[in-house]
């Protein structure tokens, strides 16, 4: 359990186990938001009222005899609560991840947060897939793996760019770096630097 500031809370469950030559793992998680005063159009206090939401997720990874592929799916439902409001939605993430020895690198694609609740118009409406290109490399005169994503909408142009690399600089120490376009797109009036390592 995870407790922050102004009464919000997490917590969260899961596990991991072998099955048919694949990877199975399930997870699930609370967010509770709080509690808040509920008032009426005149400002009269009419009581209390939560809010929250709950993840359930089940993920299945397996890699393909005599080839060098992996192929994954993830299913998540949502559960989301705001007072008397109440919506759910199911919606499930697919991918592979092909591995290139001469070139010791890695190429995957996956496409997130599909939505399968064919039966409710609102929430197609507010859940869009993302298509994302992935690509890593294990430099070989260096400890460090370099990576990069190019995250797609449905309109199929690349919104979103995430680069960075991981050093392995001794057998229990690792070192990560990295940044994203987003960093330059929300603090355009800052200095380069603190763009690119950590700007907020």
């Amino acid at each position: 359990i995870i407790n922050y500031k102004n009464g919000i809370s997490s917590q969260s469950f899961g596990a991991n186990f072998l099955f048919k030559g694949g990877n199975v793992s399930f997870s699930l998680k609370n967010i509770s938001y709080g509690t808040f005063d509920k008032y009426d159009e005149n400002k009269i206090l009419k009581g209390k009222y939560q809010s929250s939401d709950n993840w359930f997720t089940l993920l299945f990874s397996k890699k393909i005899e005599n080839m060098p592929l992996r192929f994954g799916m993830r299913y998540e439902h949502l559960f989301s609560q705001l007072e008397d409001y109440f919506f759910q939605v199911p919606f499930i993430s697919i991918g592979s991840n092909l591995f290139i020895p001469s070139i010791n690198t890695h190429l995957g694609i996956s496409i997130h947060q599909i939505n399968i609740n064919f039966n409710n118009n609102r929430t197609k409406s507010t859940l869009n897939p993302d298509i994302v290109i992935s690509s890593a490399k294990s430099l070989e005169h260096l400890p460090l793996e370099i990576f990069i994503d190019l995250i797609s909408n449905k309109k199929l142009t690349f919104n979103d760019i995430f680069f960075g690399g991981l050093f392995n600089l001794k057998q229990n120490f690792q070192f990560y770096i990295g940044s994203s376009s987003r960093k330059f797109n929300q603090n355009n009036n800052t200095k380069l630097f603190n763009t690119i390592f950590g700007a907020s």
